[in-house]
């Protein structure tokens, strides 16, 4: 109904992101989205100038709003010419909000290479992905590896760049016997524990040698 207040979706947006606008409330359908029609979220990444829109669309004239609209969520690379990457559209705000915090922390990393790295290898994004993922997860859980991340978030952005395409060779010589026991071996043991061997005091890049020489540390028992 009109004049009700419905609080914003939580969202969880990394750095880098700027919420120009944002009316994207948690409501049932009928009672706020069927009055309503256009932009609900605008979020601009300066630095990969990447554009994310979310808009309401009420469905075709004469038809109840709350019954035939939907949402429609796309990503642009290049605010003025406005090319599409991504596009979906769903009546389910839980899809949306999940689909929105997926692609606020994975396309600065996929789209960061292609620009400014341009000899990174499709693997060595993936790497670098899972690694972005990963950093977010454990500074989000652990207080102490947040505390030792000294750098700035620049800074460690900077340095992912730097050590996926070491972390990726190391990966490929750890046994596939070792890599292929869990689905989620990569995930859940080779991502975490490869940040949590770097030193985040300082965004100096490390030299691979002494990187691999720690992770073998840990890694000794999966080498092959």
């Amino acid at each position: 109904m009109r004049g009700e207040y419905f609080p914003l979706h939580p969202l969880r947006i990394p750095s880098g992101w700027t919420l120009r606008h944002n009316n994207f409330v948690d409501a049932p359908l009928g009672h706020f989205y069927g009055y309503y029609d256009g932009l609900l979220l605008l979020a601009y990444h300066a630095e990969w100038d990447l554009l994310t829109d979310l808009s309401w669309l009420p469905g075709p004239p004469g038809k109840d709003p709350a019954e035939a609209g939907s949402f429609l969520l796309r990503v642009m690379s290049d605010e003025r010419t406005g090319h599409e990457l991504h596009r979906i559209e769903s009546r389910d705000q839980a899809v949306i909000v999940t689909e929105l915090e997926r692609l606020f922390a994975e396309l600065p990393v996929r789209h960061a290479p292609r620009v400014r790295y341009a000899n990174y290898s499709c693997e060595e994004v993936d790497m670098l992905m899972g690694l972005y993922k990963a950093m977010l997860k454990l500074r989000s859980e652990d207080p102490a590896f947040d505390a030792s991340c000294q750098t700035g978030d620049l800074g460690i952005e900077s340095k992912l760049q730097a050590i996926a395409p070491m972390a990726r060779r190391y990966w490929e010589g750890i046994d596939p016997e070792t890599r292929d026991s869990d689905s989620r071996w990569t995930e859940r043991i080779f991502y975490p524990n490869v940040l949590q061997l770097c030193d985040w005091s300082h965004a100096r890049r490390e030299k691979e040698n002494d990187l691999f020489a720690r992770w073998d540390m840990y890694f000794r028992g999966a080498k092959g």
